[in-house]
């Protein structure tokens, strides 16, 4: 994932022209002048807290040309999304719009 810039955020854009259904981008863009966009913060979920026979289904979508894996609730937002008329419109997903692995990146965009 490409480091932000300062004031950036990442957007998650669907490529409707794409063979494949579940197939996205991320963008980078400014808040000194935001486009339109919708938020959608996803629900965490400790799967250790599971048994094993109760582990939630991991499903998997195409984000800038990787297979990157979602849990269930998060790939059926995406599915409503993007099978609707407001498709066109960026959304800001903090799992997927945000570099996990990233702790002040993380720690920043939360606040």
């Amino acid at each position: 994932m490409l480091p932000l810039k300062e004031n950036e955020i990442r957007l998650l854009l669907f490529n409707a022209n794409s063979s494949t259904a579940a197939d996205y981008s991320l963008i980078h863009v400014s808040l000194d002048h935001p486009p339109k966009f919708y938020a959608l913060s996803y629900a965490w979920a400790d799967e250790s807290l599971f048994p094993s026979s109760e582990t939630p289904t991991r499903h998997h979508i195409r984000l800038d040309g990787n297979d990157t894996f979602v849990g269930p609730n998060l790939s059926s937002a995406l599915e409503a999304w993007r099978t609707n008329e407001y498709s066109c419109i960026p959304l800001w997903v903090d799992f997927l719009c945000i570099d996990q692995l990233n702790i002040s990146e993380r720690n920043h965009q939360v606040l």
